[in-house]
């Protein structure tokens, strides 16, 4: 079977349906049965020509994050339509990967 890895951008202040954005990817996901899934926060970065910086006394709300998650090409394939419905002005992608050890 072929799988692949998808990394979506987007930031904590992104709301879908007057909730987190992650949250709801990752509640999308997981009922579409992603084979895996997660979210990495950025401690600093660049999005679209701003400087965004973390401060040890308040959290910078425009950090940014990325949802990744693997999955078979088929699965992707499905969700991909509701995923671009979410995240319409945000970076997308998705490559092909080998994957060398896996343990349930």
């Amino acid at each position: 079977m072929n799988y692949e890895k998808v990394s979506v951008y987007i930031n904590e202040a992104d709301q879908w349906q007057n909730r987190p954005l992650y949250l709801e990817l990752l509640d999308m996901l997981k009922k579409q049965s992603v084979l895996k899934g997660i979210i990495f926060r950025g401690v600093a970065g660049f999005p679209w020509g701003e400087s965004a910086k973390p401060s040890l006394f308040h959290r910078n709300k425009k950090l940014s994050l990325v949802v990744q998650f693997i999955d078979s090409v088929d699965g992707i394939d499905a969700l991909l339509p509701e995923l671009k419905k979410m995240v319409p002005h945000h970076f997308i992608l998705r490559k092909p990967i080998e994957i060398i050890n896996w343990h349930e």
